[in-house]
């Protein structure tokens, strides 16, 4: 028989611990949520201290049936010291019934003869395992409806009615008609199976996803466009009648800004360049930052093994000029080691620059300053600070980066966190496996975007099949040194190209030659 444990001295609901004040009939407290249990249902209240046993009776404990008033045959018994309390039905409450179970302040403690502070009302429902719910004012504003002991029994039943029904199980919406949203409750494991034996990727809280159908064991998921499953306890479900937004795109000024919807929180980034059959405000939908558009190419698909045009003096005054706050910009400078980076391991210098900035919030965070670690490298979900890495310099954390996680791991297609050597998504790419934001990679793409815009749109060109750069753009010193050596060569020239005059010149003498 499947137990519930409700601890009456949780100081979140406020409930069943002990004073000596006296009480008036309004010091009673009703949990809002309205619990779903089986007809076998046994309730084992823990409270704070021991309790009187004398005062444990029908008159202070007792369960009714909501609509009828009726109390119903249970049996008290203390255990455990008198600090629990079991309360079980002598027959099997009645399938699809409303119940309620009252604590009233009549009990007292054994040391001290204290009362509660507040009587509690817990009221519960008492169904078969799926139970259909008609959706009032909100996704979790519902009537009670039939219930089944089959998902598939109460969905098919669900499907019948108008649109607003839904299939709860053990409190949670299950499953929710087509159309509805479905949003990450906190860190998702995406499972590519509907067991969830395989754990292929993850995303963060609040991120929505389309949702496709529930089984007893998962939902049904798409992603970036790619199909996975994730745990029941993971989703919220927001039924389609009760929508209140959702993300998209939209052309503002030439550049594509993706709108996002995290279920009721509304940021937004420059994800690239708009396609020109767009207009300007125009908005559109995309599951995965992808459009039909011949013109609609993204750095987050760009193939990071391949050089940039640009140097470090070109790297550096985007770093120093775009910067957008008053302090002390720690990443002035740093052009240089992002081109040895890139020298040395073969990864894109304008990246390295743009995903530094993203995660550090141009060298702002609190890791990037105290612990020169600009990638937010070992930052996990949940101890990002405590376990984020420490470097001896922002430029030394850049080359290990470069080389370490990139070149060795997520760029290296023997190793196993390799999806491809490009940002990504969730469909593939770096985001696979490297973060947890779903628009990770959508998110640094759009830092390349604005720097090779500031620039002068050289590395879009990178975007295109079999475009290499040839040779990169020249630093001014380089350029002196290519002048001086020009310069050099043309006097070299000059000096060779003329033969000295003899002293004394003879006039060439035409010779016949006769038989």
């Amino acid at each position: 028989m499947k137990k519930w444990l409700m601890s009456v001295i949780l100081i979140t609901f406020s409930i069943c611990s002990f004073s000596g004040l006296a009480f008036a009939d309004e010091n009673v407290e009703t949990w809002v949520d309205r619990l779903n249990v089986s007809p076998d249902k046994e309730w084992n209240i823990t409270f704070n201290t021991s309790i009187t046993e004398e005062t444990v009776n029908d008159e202070s404990v007792f369960v009714k049936n909501t609509e009828t008033g009726e109390k119903i045959d249970v049996s008290l018994n203390l255990i455990n010291d008198g600090e629990n309390l079991v309360i079980e039905p002598a027959q099997p409450y009645t399938v699809d019934q409303a119940y309620e179970l009252h604590i009233k302040n009549g009990l007292t403690s054994v040391q001290g003869e204290e009362t509660l502070k507040k009587a509690i009302i817990l009221p519960f429902n008492v169904s078969k395992a799926y139970q259909i719910v008609k959706l009032q004012s909100g996704p979790k504003d519902w009537e009670l409806a039939s219930s089944y002991d089959t998902l598939d029994e109460a969905v098919a039943e669900a499907k019948q009615e108008d649109g607003k029904e839904g299939v709860i199980h053990e409190g949670q919406l299950m499953w929710a008609p087509k159309g509805s949203q479905l949003f990450s409750k906190g860190f998702t494991y995406l499972y590519s199976d509907e067991q969830l034996k395989d754990a292929y990727s993850y995303v963060s809280g609040s991120n929505e996803m389309e949702y496709v159908r529930s089984t007893e064991n998962s939902i049904e998921v798409v992603l970036a466009g790619e199909t996975y499953f994730i745990d029941h306890d993971s989703a919220a479900l927001v039924p389609e009648p009760f929508k209140e937004g959702g993300s998209y795109y939209e052309n503002v000024g030439g550049d594509l800004y993706h709108r996002l919807y995290l279920n009721g929180y509304s940021p937004s980034y420059n994800y690239g360049q708009a396609p020109a059959d767009l207009e300007e405000g125009e908005k559109v939908y995309s599951p995965d930052g992808s459009f039909n558009w011949e013109d609609a190419k993204f750095f987050n698909d760009l193939l990071l093994t391949k050089q940039s045009h640009y140097n470090e003096e070109q790297l550096d005054q985007f770093l120093e000029e775009q910067y957008p706050y008053d302090n002390e910009n720690r990443l002035a400078g740093l052009g240089e080691a992002f081109i040895a980076a890139e020298e040395k391991y073969d990864v894109n210098a304008l990246y390295l620059m743009a995903h530094a900035i993203h995660e550090s919030a141009w060298g702002t965070s609190d890791i990037a300053r105290d612990k020169n670690n600009l990638y937010g490298y070992k930052a996990y979900d949940g101890s990002a600070y405590d376990s984020a890495e420490t470097f001896e310099s922002l430029e030394s954390g850049i080359d290990f980066i470069a080389k370490k996680v990139l070149d060795e791991e997520y760029l290296n297609p023997v190793n196993w966190k390799y999806y491809g050597a490009y940002l990504g998504d969730k469909s593939g790419g770096m985001n696979i496996k490297y973060a947890s934001d779903p628009f990770w990679g959508q998110k640094i793409a759009g830092y390349m975007y604005r720097a090779d815009k500031f620039l002068g749109g050289h590395d879009r060109k990178l975007l295109e099949d079999g475009y290499v750069v040839e040779e990169k753009f020249l630093t001014e010193e380089e350029k002196k040194e290519q002048e001086e050596e020009e310069n050099d060569d043309e006097d070299n020239t000059d000096d060779e190209g003329t033969d000295p005059e003899p002293d004394n010149p003879e006039d060439p003498v035409d010779e016949e030659t006769t038989p």
